[in-house]
């Protein structure tokens, strides 16, 4: 399983630590469901972002880039995020994770806060 999961996973920007350890993926109507676990075995907080990248039979890109998603991880967690495709011509994806700049304020990655 962990082979399949990396075969899903890209890297861009700043590499993170934070690691993928299940995925998911079902169909919801005509559209692709993907529930993702993220894993942070690091002794301190991570701040991370991530985007599905959206990939037709053709192996073309079937959606325009997604903007990134900034995420907060906290020592020793586990997060799962969950996204539905933006078109039925998905056949497949791409989760791509980067490091956050430093600068990132903590109340922006934090709804409510």
């Amino acid at each position: 399983m962990d082979d399949l999961v990396k075969l899903k996973v890209m890297s861009e920007g700043r590499r993170t630590t934070i690691q993928p350890t299940e995925m998911r993926c079902s169909r919801s109507g005509d559209l692709l469901k993907i529930d993702a676990n993220l894993n942070n075995d690091s002794s301190t907080v991570k701040r991370i972002a991530y985007k599905f990248r959206w990939i037709d039979r053709e192996g073309m890109r079937a959606w325009e880039e997604e903007n990134w998603k900034p995420l907060l991880m906290y020592e020793n967690s586990n997060l799962v995020i969950n996204t539905v495709s933006p078109t039925n011509k998905a056949a497949d994806f791409r989760l791509i994770l980067s490091a956050s700049e430093r600068g990132v304020c903590r109340s922006a990655l934090i709804p409510g806060s």
